[in-house]
């Protein structure tokens, strides 16, 4: 009778010590990397809130200049709210809804830190586009803030 010689077949897959250090690995990764993706997080949210901001702001400024008449765009500020609103223009999605914009929801999760409008309640263009006033506006999000600003003289909306 012959027999075959007797081979050692190795194991094959991780063991339990080798499963444990690469997931400590990966987690030691993560923790550096988790502040660095928040504050990228912020940074893009508050960009994405405040260039729709300006963006409405030409929008209502735009829609002064059609109608050939008043626009105004009305803010709330915490805590009394977290939101802005172009008066009489409706939202393009729902035009059942008036055109309101509530920064603390998705996806900008943004704060109106504070809206200066020389003492005005309200930030008006006339019918040939000009602001009422100077207005600035400082958003923030995590950490990072930018600030809206429209010139009284030329109309003009930046941010910075």
């Amino acid at each position: 009778m012959n027999r075959a010689p007797c081979r050692h077949v190795p194991a094959v897959g991780f063991s339990l010590i080798e499963l444990f250090i690469v997931v400590l690995v990966l987690g030691i990764f993560a923790a550096a990397a988790a502040p660095k993706f928040a504050d990228a997080l912020s940074a893009h949210r508050v960009d994405m809130a405040a260039h729709r901001l300006a963006s409405d702001l030409r929008a209502a400024q735009a829609r002064a200049k059609a109608l050939s008449a008043t626009q105004s765009v009305t803010f709330v500020a915490p805590p009394n709210g977290n939101q802005y609103e172009i008066v009489g223009m409706k939202n393009p999605d729902r035009p059942a809804d008036s055109y309101v914009v509530r920064l603390s929801e998705a996806p900008y999760h943004a704060t109106l830190v504070s809206v200066s409008l020389e003492g005005n309640t309200a930030l008006t263009f006339n019918g040939y586009g000009l602001p009422g006033c100077a207005a600035t506006i400082v958003l923030r999000s995590g950490a990072r803030t930018r600030t809206v600003r429209v010139e009284r003289d030329a109309g003009t909306v930046s941010i910075e």
